[in-house]
């Protein structure tokens, strides 16, 4: 009967210890992150980054942390502060594969730090790795304007030349150009 005692006021405690620890967590809500998308709609890329930068503080996972990790990634790739986005682009990734919305959208962002970069060999497999992990992506046309654009700038035309004819085939109708 001790023992009954002992293992109920342990229970006791450890659910009031759980309690505790579940009403300190603020969790991100939709609201919160509202903002941030607002920012991003208007092009104030400036803001976006520095919302989503305090709530990264604040937030470490969560049902929108993958957005949050998008977001801020992709206003500092916009706001020329690529060494900034890259971790952040690179956690979503690499936690969020095939869990996330914005898988895509990060592989695309990163790639594209890369190539403003002028790192072309670390931008090719990300513009790859989009087109085959995620082939029914909205940004297919950009991922093969880029692998275009790297061909190009390593000096391989006839490889350029393969990813623009795919491109006028596939996307007759694409805004990029």
């Amino acid at each position: 009967e001790i023992y009954g005692l002992e293992l109920l006021d342990f229970y006791t405690r450890a659910r009031a210890a759980t309690a505790q620890h579940a009403n300190n967590i603020k969790p991100l809500h939709w609201n919160t992150f509202e903002p941030i998308l607002d920012a991003d709609k208007a092009r104030k890329h400036e803001e976006a980054r520095d919302q989503a930068e305090k709530l990264l503080v604040e937030v470490q996972d969560g049902p929108f942390h993958d957005r949050l990790l998008y977001h801020y990634g992709k206003a500092c790739r916009l706001t020329k502060l690529p060494a900034l986005a890259k971790p952040q682009l690179r956690l979503l990734i690499d936690r969020y594969a095939g869990r996330s919305d914005f898988y895509d959208e990060a592989l695309y962002q990163l790639a594209s730090i890369h190539l403003e970069s002028g790192e072309w060999k670390d931008a090719a497999p990300l513009f790859e790795r989009l087109l085959r992990d995620i082939p029914d992506t909205h940004i297919q046309d950009r991922a093969v304007i880029g692998l275009a654009r790297i061909a190009l700038e390593l000096k391989d035309k006839i490889r350029a030349t393969e990813w623009l004819d795919l491109f006028d085939r596939s996307f007759p109708k694409s805004p990029v150009k």
